[in-house]
């Protein structure tokens, strides 16, 4: 047996039941959710109340032996525990109803992506399509950069041209190029993943939602393809401008040395690109609650990002509450996919004939399994993130939109009316 036929029997099959492995994940997670978060959140507090114990006792031990220095120490780190077990307590239990309602969106949407696994072949479809544009991109660079007159003198290893002035235009156009098209492909994604998930959350109990998937992407070119273009121009800029930054930087570096470099041009830089770094991060948050509010609303770019923006300030902590159970879960869910592909890769190449004859050593193929293992996860959780970001907007606009509750304790009695409408669903 050839070892291309056994290579390419090791990648399908792991994309195969790592994509199966994915699916069992998020059936679990409709089930057993709840009780994740509970053992999780009682184990923290019982972990830090046991810490506290032995801390105290330590703290004895050392006062028994004359050891003052480390009696202090000892005091100061048994009192921090109790004060960080009793702030654990006081957020689990104002947080609670924010943590039941976070459980059951996270329930809901392993519910519809198990029941609209066509999602999870979009982001394969936009890889393929960045891996293709990322080939066209360096091609086309090889031409642009081959287009000048050749430099004899200069050419060592590699080839050098002498550019004309507008071939370092179109240079500079097509590395911003590069930025633009891979932001507007991250932004068509999100979309696409947004807007099957509110077309769901609408739909699903009139069972009207038809081929959600399709619909999405028909919606993202016909009608809200500028808001997307737009967006991904903003991320675009600023890309571009910390990759200026970096060349610079290098420059810099190359001229004057790391260690002759002034210690103010140092500061000045990492200052700059934190700044960016946090602008980059600041506007790929609006834009991605914009897209949802786009995919909900069919707003513009702009009235989508403000309202998105909103939404999110007056609904603080039930959005930090699902942020953080929800990437709690995928991290667990990558580290779990990641896991058990890479354990039954093993099992079936050391118990399957052919494949046990055939592979001397299990280590690399097993590897590539948990790398392939690893890249599912990571995709399939990032669906599930989107989708339980976009739920939770379905509802808190379908809760502000028809006003369901009035009167006193308004916001605790919203909350209730939310966890029993997703209890109904699931």
């Amino acid at each position: 047996m050839s070892d291309i036929f056994v290579t390419k029997w090791v990648i399908f099959t792991s994309v195969i039941w790592s994509f199966l492995i994915s699916m069992i994940f998020l059936l679990f997670l409709r089930c057993c959710a709840g009780i994740i978060v509970f053992l999780i959140l009682v184990g923290i507090f019982i972990g830090l109340v046991i810490l506290s114990i032995i801390l105290r006792f330590k703290m004895y031990d050392y006062e028994e032996k004359g050891d003052d220095t480390k009696e202090k120490l000892f005091c100061v780190l048994f009192w921090v525990c109790v004060v960080v077990a009793a702030l654990w307590l006081l957020f689990v239990l104002i947080m609670c109803n924010r943590i039941r309602l976070s459980i059951a969106l996270i329930q809901i949407a392993a519910k519809y992506i198990n029941s609209n696994c066509t999602i999870l072949f979009i982001p394969f479809v936009f890889f393929i399509l960045t891996i293709g544009w990322i080939i066209y991109w360096v091609v086309l660079s090889i031409y642009l950069y081959s287009s000048g007159d050749f430099d004899r003198e200069h050419s060592k290893v590699f080839a050098s041209f002498k550019w004309k002035y507008h071939i370092n235009y179109l240079f500079w156009y097509n590395l911003f190029a590069l930025f633009y098209v891979n932001a507007l492909l991250s932004a068509l994604s999100q979309f696409i993943y947004a807007s099957a998930t509110s077309i769901w959350y609408f739909n699903h109990e009139k069972g009207t939602e038809g081929h959600i998937v399709l619909t999405s992407i028909k919606r993202a070119f016909k009608y809200h393809f500028g808001s997307l273009a737009f967006g991904s121009l903003i991320i675009a800029i600023v890309r571009f401008i910390m990759f200026f930054l970096e060349m610079f930087k290098k420059r810099v570096e190359s001229s004057y040395g790391k260690k002759t470099q002034g210690k103010c041009h140092k500061c000045l830089i990492c200052c700059l690109e934190c700044c960016l770094r946090c602008i980059t991060k600041f506007l790929e948050f609006i834009n991605k609650h914009a897209y949802i509010m786009i995919s909900i609303k069919g707003d513009s770019f702009c009235t989508a990002a403000w309202e998105g923006f909103a939404l999110t300030v007056r609904n603080l902590g039930r959005f930090s509450v699902l942020t953080l159970l929800g990437n709690l879960f995928s991290i667990i869910g990558t580290l779990f996919i990641m896991t058990a592909s890479g354990i039954l890769g093993y099992l079936v190449i050391q118990n399957y004939g052919f494949l046990s004859e055939e592979i001397d050593s299990a280590f690399l193929p097993v590897f590539c399994m948990v790398v392939v293992g690893l890249i599912i996860g990571l995709i399939s959780m990032n669906v599930f993130g989107m989708s339980a970001d976009t739920l939770l907007y379905c509802f808190l606009i379908d809760e502000e939109i028809n006003k369901v509750l009035g009167g006193k304790n308004e916001d605790e009695l919203k909350e209730e009316k939310l966890i029993k409408d997703l209890e109904e669903l699931k």
